[in-house]
């Protein structure tokens, strides 16, 4: 129930914060991908309640959504970070090609991690058998989770650093933007490693936990 409301709530902010950039009419690519990660949230709430209360095959269906839905929500939430770093940074063609750059990685490591699941949930379907058993998730897949968290994240704690330190920003907004963009990469990073490492340990219930809170709070951002 609470990581219900915490769902739903993330969702009705992050709602009002797509509303308020098509207001003031400066919709970009990091409200883009904001977007998305808006409706891969809400069919995560959506999932996650039928595979609670509806029929075996309703919530078979429903997990089968909300596995790549979660995957959804997260790397949709990473590219809007980047994009919202890139807005702020400043306008040469150098730097804007850096971000590019690692929008495109971030795009290959989400695709690869897709792929695995496609691949490992597909290959062999016994386990859809077993009530509430779940897809299962090899070791290999998730240390490439945990490797892929640890980079990406990396790169999105480092990158404001580096506006920080470096880059002259004329509007004192302007830093406290960078600043809350730093402090929430360093959330959503314990979070999503906390995740990963949970679910390399096999901590099934912890895994759940922290990946109701990883949805909740990379929505609010």
């Amino acid at each position: 129930v609470v990581g219900t409301v915490l769902q739903i709530l993330a969702i009705v902010l992050a709602f009002f914060r797509l509303y308020h950039r098509l207001a003031i009419r400066r919709f970009w690519w990091d409200d883009t991908w904001a977007a998305v990660a808006l409706l891969c949230g809400i069919n995560c709430v959506v999932c996650n309640l039928l595979t609670t209360f509806a029929t075996d095959r309703e919530a078979l269906i429903a997990y089968w959504i909300y596995n790549f839905s979660f995957t959804g929500v997260i790397w949709a939430v990473r590219m809007s970070i980047l994009f919202s770093i890139t807005r702020l940074i400043h306008p040469s063609k150098t730097s804007r090609q850096i971000a590019f750059s690692v929008s495109a990685l971030f795009v290959l490591l989400a695709s690869g991690l897709v792929a695995w699941k496609i691949y490992n949930c597909a290959y062999d379907l016994s386990w859809e058998k077993v009530h509430f058993a779940g897809c299962p998730f090899p070791s290999p897949m998730a240390i490439y989770q945990l490797s892929t968290d640890v980079i990406s994240d990396s790169i999105l704690v480092a990158l404001p650093l580096n506006m920080l330190w470096n880059i002259k920003l004329p509007q004192k907004r302007q830093r406290k933007m960078i600043l809350s963009i730093f402090s929430t990469s360093i959330v959503i990073s314990f979070i999503s490693i906390s995740r990963a490492v949970c679910r390399l340990l096999r901590l099934s219930y912890a895994t759940y936990i922290t990946g109701i809170v990883e949805v909740s709070c990379s929505n609010r951002s």
